[in-house]
């Protein structure tokens, strides 16, 4: 349903912008029809001008859908404004020079499409450092998830064997490094520190292992050393954390 609407959206916007394309240039022509024959170059960059600035619009109103996806909202919107206001711009100027110097036309249109590529690398900077900025947030928001379920699903696990001899150590161990995991930056947040990286990978195995080897023990209780490997870990959480702070 919604492709549905946005095709008709599209369709519609499509052919708006081929109804107002064509009577731009049937204005042009019945407007400039003299002068086309006075000075047929100057006519011809005039020509050149609507027609470049018709393009970028039609663009940007069309397919304003692969703006949204890689710009987000708000750069979209500036965006679109920029392209529209640059196409007004570029013509009011053929017009202004319309009897003026034909160099001084080509200076100032150079000019104004040299301001307004500036604005759009600027907006195009912010908008990919946003996306950026997103993409880390749902990187960090994934793995935060991920691993307070590993913990819920091991904190069960330990719960379930908390009358087991032993097994009172083993929760305790566990605590703190549950507690520790959660006070510490949050994993994957540090994306630009290989040795960061290679921290949390080693954290994320050794739970899965201890995970597994929690419900292999089921079996056979004493088949591994769970508290060493729960101590092991929190030294790779401190381990990681030293190196955030280097």
């Amino acid at each position: 349903m919604r492709g549905h609407t946005f095709s008709t959206f599209s369709r519609m916007m499509l052919l708006a912008c081929i109804i107002f394309d064509l009577a731009a240039i049937v204005s042009f022509f019945a407007i400039f029809q003299w002068f086309i024959v006075l000075d047929p170059l100057k006519s011809i960059m005039m020509l050149l001008v609507l027609l470049s600035g018709l393009m970028l619009v039609n663009v940007a109103l069309v397919f304003p859908g692969a703006l949204l996806r890689k710009a987000g909202v708000a750069y979209s919107t500036a965006i679109i404004f920029l392209t529209l206001l640059y196409a007004v711009v570029s013509n009011t100027l053929s017009v202004i020079f319309v009897f003026g110097s034909g160099i001084w036309y080509v200076v100032w249109e150079l000019l104004a499409l040299a301001v307004f590529l500036c604005l759009f690398a600027v907006i195009g900077f912010f908008s990919k450092s946003a996306s950026e900025d997103m993409t880390g947030e749902a990187l960090e928001q994934t793995a935060k998830g991920l691993l307070q379920v590993r913990l819920m699903e091991i904190e069960e696990i330990l719960i379930t064997k908390r009358h087991e001899e032993g097994m009172q150590p083993v929760i305790d161990s566990f605590a703190r490094l549950k507690e520790r995991i959660q006070a510490s930056t949050p994993f994957m947040r540090i994306t630009n520190n290989r040795a960061v990286n290679d921290a949390e990978n080693k954290i994320s195995e050794k739970l899965e292992y201890l995970l597994a080897s929690l419900e292999a023990s089921k079996i056979n209780p004493h088949s591994f050393d769970a508290q060493g490997l729960i101590e092991e870990t929190r030294r790779l959480v401190v381990q990681r954390e030293q190196l955030i702070i280097t």
